[in-house]
């Protein structure tokens, strides 16, 4: 066998094939985690002024496996945006002949990220992405071929902060586990999530169901379990003149969101809601004051489209309502609303004059 090959493993087109082929070996094992890792980090540095670290990328070149270890994206001050302690991804050669990017698995384990809303209204991230816009980029009106057959993600955490409000609001989403499974990009293909997570505000977060990606629908289930009105407190501070408010909420519903036709759908079904203990006091101890034991609704509906809202079966159970009627006629509840900004008077030479003053 040897001999009869022989003629054929000498020529040419062979050697040049075998060549490549021993170079790709070569690259994969020794010179792309190097050579990775030096332009990953150099290029987000120039091009941003952020910093990315990492550890030298595994790449095997056989499986077409690919390995980062302990990545993470810092702010030029030092802040951290986001980062991961490993992700895995399993390319699937054969895709290069399907016309789509196919991966049989990807795994980020421990991923973290920070996204703070800021003071003028911008977000942490907005100078990172806004470094990679050209001004001659150009929407695309199509989205890549994409299908990934598992997804997984374990351990992640991410911190939300709102500093527009005083003090600053501040929760934490963990440990926040997702698996994906078939998730596609080609028309008509759906794929199938499972995410929960619990925030250090105590409320626990589950949703399930689908995804479809072209056109882009979202469809399944979600609930938050367990949010304790209290720790919202600071969202509350400077729109409402109250004491930090007490109950227990609990919100469920199925659900489609989707984008076609660059219209926004979104429809609730079987919303249900549950909200245990509710306590409403002013700031002053001899206030109004508002608690219920118990308010329930079942069955509710939403549509976006149609502007509609059924709030189906409302339950109201125990509790009771002080109110008191001030010297000016008004109720003392109305103190908890901040008053009324004065309008602005009439720009010179708008035409209207102010009301005479008596």
């Amino acid at each position: 066998m040897l001999a009869r090959l022989r003629p054929y493993l000498f020529k040419t087109p062979v050697l040049v094939a075998v060549g490549l082929f021993v170079a790709w070996l070569l690259f994969g094992w020794f010179a792309f985690g190097p050579l990775a890792k030096w332009g990953a980090e150099k290029f987000v540095a120039d091009k941003t002024g952020h910093h990315l670290v990492m550890d030298t990328p595994k790449f095997d070149p056989l499986g077409l496996r690919l390995t980062l270890d302990n990545v993470r994206l810092t702010e030029p001050d030092g802040k951290l945006l986001a980062g991961f302690k490993q992700l895995y991804v399993d390319f699937e050669a054969s895709s290069l002949f399907h016309w789509a990017w196919t991966f049989d698995d990807i795994r980020l384990v421990q991923p973290e990220g920070n996204l703070a809303l800021l003071p003028g209204g911008k977000l942490n991230w907005t100078p990172f992405i806004d470094a990679f816009k050209s001004k001659d980029q150009e929407e695309s009106s199509t989205i890549p071929r994409l299908l990934i057959r598992r997804f997984e993600l374990r351990g992640g955490q991410f911190d939300f902060a709102d500093h527009t409000v005083q003090p600053a609001f501040r929760t934490v989403f963990k440990p926040l586990d997702l698996s994906l499974e078939d998730l596609s990009t080609l028309p008509d293909d759906k794929g199938a999530y499972q995410i929960s997570a619990r925030t250090v505000l105590g409320a626990r977060l589950r949703w399930q169901g689908s995804v479809e990606l072209n056109p882009v629908a979202v469809t399944g289930s979600a609930s938050i379990d367990d949010i304790h009105l209290a720790r919202l407190a600071p969202y509350l501070k400077g729109r409402i003149d109250i004491a930090p408010p007490a109950g227990l909420l609990d919100v469920a519903t199925h659900y489609r969101l989707s984008y076609a036709g660059k219209q926004l759908g979104l429809k609730l079904d079987q919303l249900a809601l549950n909200l245990d203990g509710l306590k409403l006091h002013g700031s002053k101890p001899d206030g109004a004051a508002v608690d219920v034991d118990r308010f329930a609704v079942k069955g509710g509906r939403f549509d976006l489209a149609s502007r509609t809202v059924d709030l189906g079966q409302v339950s109201l159970n125990g509790g009771q309502v002080a109110l008191t009627r001030l010297a000016d006629g008004r109720l003392d509840v109305q103190d908890w609303l901040p008053p009324a900004a004065p309008k602005a008077a009439p720009p010179a030479g708008s035409g209207k004059a102010a009301p005479a003053q008596a």
